[in-house]
């Protein structure tokens, strides 16, 4: 399985990073044959990364920020599922919404409760 760090507003896609290396069971396997090697344990550098695209997000809710974790198969790269999400937005947002690991964090304005689309 692959994990994808998927960033989008409502001017397209702004973020797509592979974070499969820094997903718990992998971070933690390769930290604890780190520690054993006599490494120092390290926390992933990927929640850096996430707080600043939430704090983003928060600075910015004009442009209705979404940031999931989205779990795909092995097959799929970073570079196909950026080309698909550009190709056709709004079919991806929808099924990331709808398809997602973790939702992170949403500032998504419902269609319905719109005054102006």
């Amino acid at each position: 399985m692959r994990y994808f760090l998927v960033s989008f507003d409502c001017n397209g896609l702004e973020c797509l990073q592979d974070i499969t290396e820094f997903h718990p069971d992998n971070w933690d396997k390769n930290q604890l044959m780190g520690l054993m090697m006599g490494r120092a344990y390290k926390t992933a550098p990927i929640h850096d990364q996430i707080s600043q695209m939430i704090m983003r997000a928060r600075f910015n809710p004009q442009r209705n920020y979404e940031i999931y974790i989205q779990q795909t198969g092995d097959e799929i790269s970073a570079g196909e599922f950026a080309a698909a999400f550009n190709r056709n937005p709004q079919h991806w947002a929808d099924w990331i919404r709808e398809h997602h690991s973790v939702k992170l964090y949403t500032d998504r304005v419902p269609k319905g409760s719109r005054v102006i689309d």
